[in-house]
């Protein structure tokens, strides 16, 4: 009897680690996790078709997801994580950093919501008026919270995340945009001194150039998601035909 005693409580512990493992925990001791690098359980969806309630019944798999997968270009791909909070705030987001997903969904399973966007959605979908796909964890200190994240992209790339807490989120946000901003203002800088230089000396090449240089231009704010966000916001279907720009 005490053997079986013994057994019990050890399959006990082993079971208890497995969850802890499964886990991911989050303090005041770090501000930001890769969830890329970590095991994750997932599910595919080869139809693209099903639910978040039907999903959320299947059995997931568990592992390091590739990112250069071409399964992402023909299958929707559903994650499950799992994230305790022993920090004292429960101020954190999640951020997926591929522009390029067409469907994102993400279902809280414990507050039983759920959020759908992506790139084939008007902008006015998303949480966050951000160039990434934001969504806040909302988990009370001491609380464990489990989430489902879907993506579906034709790129053929799987999604990047990253748990931030919400003030470094807010401080590299404002950086990255500040940082853009001067790149952007460089191509116009190039574009407005070739217009000038074709307008004074009338040489074609220049012209070529200010086109070549709007194009280039044009893409990027494509690729990085900010003509999403401050100039097409209510016409996804232009995402798709600046892939063309260049």
């Amino acid at each position: 009897m005490k053997q079986w005693f013994i057994l019990a409580v050890l399959l006990l512990r082993s079971f208890q680690s497995l969850i802890a493992q499964d886990t991911l925990v989050i303090s005041d001791q770090k501000e930001e996790y890769l969830l890329a690098k970590k095991p994750l359980y997932f599910y595919k969806d080869s139809s693209g078709l099903l639910d978040h309630g039907t999903v959320s019944r299947k059995e997931f798999t568990t592992g390091i997801i590739d990112q250069s997968s071409t399964d992402f270009k023909t299958s929707s791909f559903w994650l499950r994580f799992t994230v305790k909070n022993t920090s004292s705030s429960e101020k954190w987001v999640i951020e997926l950093f591929d522009f390029g997903i067409e469907n994102v969904a993400f279902y809280d399973i414990r507050k039983d919501t759920l959020i759908e966007t992506g790139y084939s959605r008007p902008f006015i979908t998303r949480g966050y008026r951000h160039k990434n796909f934001i969504f806040d964890l909302p988990i009370p200190p001491g609380e464990t919270g489990s989430f489902l994240v879907k993506v579906s992209s034709s790129s053929g790339y799987g999604p990047v995340l990253k748990i931030r807490s919400n003030a470094l989120f807010i401080s590299y946000a404002t950086n990255e945009y500040l940082l853009l901003g001067f790149y952007y203002g460089l191509l116009t800088l190039i574009i407005s001194y070739n217009f000038f230089l074709f307008i004074t000396i009338r040489d074609n090449s220049h012209l070529y150039y200010v086109f070549y240089v709007i194009s280039i231009g044009l893409r990027s704010l494509q690729g990085d998601g900010l003509g999403f966000q401050y100039l097409w916001h209510s016409f996804p279907q232009i995402n798709a035909w600046l892939n063309f720009a260049p």
